[in-house]
Order: structure tokens, then sequence, then C-alpha cells
């Protein structure tokens, strides 16, 4: 896919994300998702999964700390982050310690008064 604008920054792609993803269609509408996994090659962190459940069983992303299991004070859950830039721009590159946010923490975080 060539372009004349420069889409090398993350967050170049995040403000153009409508003509990135236009692209992105144009250029591989047409294949299926087998042949787009092999174009990626393992350079690319994806995944063929189509629901959460799907998500939990696969081994690139839990390998890639993805997909992880966190304690709960009741039992121990099965969680898939969200992609990359919304981690990182919500402060939350990892999995929080249990009771590490409690409500109070989140309302501040979000820029809510307590």
């Amino acid at each position: 896919m060539k372009s004349p604008l420069d889409y090398s920054a993350m967050g170049r792609r995040i403000e153009e994300r409508k003509t990135v993803n236009a692209m992105v269609q144009a250029a591989l509408g047409e294949l299926a998702t087998s042949q787009v996994l092999s174009l990626l090659g393992t350079d690319v962190p994806c995944a063929r999964v189509s629901t959460l459940t799907d998500s939990h069983g696969d081994e690139e992303l839990k390998a890639r700390g993805v997909v992880r299991k966190v304690r709960s004070v009741a039992r121990t859950l099965t969680i898939a982050l969200p992609p990359l830039p919304h981690r990182m721009g919500a402060g939350m590159a990892s999995t929080p310690e249990l009771g590490a946010y409690d409500s109070k923490t989140l309302r501040r975080r979000r820029g809510k008064a307590s």
C-alpha cells in the first residue's frame, strides 16, 4: 500500500483512522482471512478472532500478554486487554493488581470529582 502521506507513526494512523481503514480495505478486502494473516506474518501482532471466547483461546494473544488471567475476590477470570493505544492513552498499559483501582481512584483517573 503506497500513500503520499507518512503513516509510520501510530499517532498519525489514529488521527487518520478513516483514511487508513479505507486504504487497508482497498488493499486486502478481497482476500480471505487466512491470506491476510499469512501476509502479515509474525511481525504484526494479530490473530483470527471474532469473539471474546475466540480471543481467550488464542495462543498468540496469550503469549503476547493480551489475554491473561486475573484474580478477583471470588474467582480467577480471563480477560482480553484493549488494543495497545487505548491502554497507553488510559495510563493502564498493564493489568492492575487486585484492589489497585477502587471506584474513587477510577473516578479521579477519568477526571471526575470523587
